[in-house]
């Protein structure tokens, strides 16, 4: 469920090791080496200062600080965008990853423990609906 409905199979760190997470862990590799982090540097730091002023501010919502926090860095080095803590795209992202790691943890998801469940003819797999929901949420 997690690997192939969830993820559409491109998850590295579920993805089983073979040629495709080769080629994915070289590319990488190339993107986030040694020498490359000092790049990453300038967004850590603003983001390191939001998350303190937020942890300030509102300490309520220190969880969800520290979520925006994470994921603003990945943001910001992959697409040159910030997360802002009450914005909407920053909620549906958590929520989106929310339920991906209800259906990651052990048990989450019958399939997951049950692999024949797959071979079911598609009318009767009654997860993929809402799988496919979540993906085409974590896609958009």
């Amino acid at each position: 469920m997690t690997l192939d409905v969830l993820s559409g199979g491109c998850r590295m760190v579920i993805m089983p090791y073979g040629e495709r997470w080769r080629r994915i862990r070289k590319i990488m590799h190339i993107v986030l080496n040694k020498t490359k982090s000092g790049t990453f540097e300038p967004f850590q730091d603003l983001e390191s200062k939001q998350l303190i002023y937020e942890y300030l501010h509102q300490p309520e919502r220190w969880f969800v600080a520290n979520q925006r926090f994470a994921n603003s860095v990945i943001m910001s080095v992959v697409f040159g965008k910030r997360l802002e803590l009450d914005h909407p795209n920053t909620r549906e992202l958590l929520e989106n990853s929310r339920d991906f790691l209800r259906h990651f943890r052990p048990g989450g998801n019958l399939l997951d423990c049950f692999y024949w469940l797959d071979y079911l003819p598609t009318f009767f797999k009654w997860w993929l609906p809402e799988g496919r929901r979540i993906f085409n949420q974590s896609v958009k």
